[in-house]
């Protein structure tokens, strides 16, 4: 009876010790950007880029900007949109009202909304979201501007194509775009969302809390 105990023990201890090293893999494996690159860049400088500043994160390659961004903590990377807000309440034409609503996120969105399949991510989308339009008016081009992109209007004016290709003139071959809008916007009318399976979460949407579903690619 004594060996049964000691043999279960052991088998115990097995079965703790490989569930850690599996959790501890899989930890390892997350991907960042599908651009083996750019995927293994960023993984190196996972840690160093924590401190990135959002003017910092611009001058990177569009795709490891979205490479980079997917790599920071929660709190980074509301942080990071949180710099692009105060950038737009100093500089844009923006009345009391607008400038009062977009303060709000300061506080209200925490940075647990980034979790995947968060309701109260949606739920918090939604109500302001809603307010947006019905008392300020903002339609869903200025919405995806103003808060589904890191990048201002001056940073998308200085750097041409922006929303879809990389220094060299190419496609990227990373997802980022949730509609045809997006890609439209940002390459001046020539691409548009082309659906791929992304499996990098994040980066899009409101407040970059969603997963992407495709990558911009020209039309036709």
């Amino acid at each position: 009876m004594k060996n049964l105990k000691v043999i279960a023990l052991s088998v115990l201890a097995f079965i703790t010790i490989a569930s850690t090293v599996l959790v501890g893999c899989q930890k390892q494996q997350e991907i960042y950007s599908c651009n083996p690159e750019v995927n293994s860049k960023v993984t190196k400088m996972r840690l160093a880029n924590q401190s990135i500043s959002r003017i910092e994160l611009v001058q990177n390659d569009i795709e490891e900007q979205f490479g980079i961004f997917r790599s920071l903590t929660n709190e980074n990377k509301k942080r990071i949109f949180i710099e692009k807000v105060d950038f737009m309440i100093l500089n844009y034409n923006l009345n009391e009202n607008e400038k009062t609503h977009l303060n709000k996120l300061k506080t209200e969105f925490l940075p647990s909304f980034y979790d995947e399949d968060n309701a109260a991510y949606l739920s918090y989308e939604n109500d302001w979201v809603s307010y947006a339009k019905s008392q300020l008016g903002w339609n869903d081009q200025k919405l995806m501007q103003y808060l589904d992109t890191w990048l201002t209007d001056n940073d998308v004016a200085a750097k041409p194509n922006i929303g879809g290709g990389s220094s060299g003139g190419g496609n990227t071959p990373d997802c980022n775009c949730l509609s045809d809008k997006y890609c439209d916007f940002f390459t001046s009318g020539q691409m548009e969302c082309n659906n791929k399976n992304c499996n990098t979460k994040g980066g899009c949407g409101f407040f970059g809390g969603k997963t992407c579903i495709g990558r911009c690619w020209y039309k036709g």
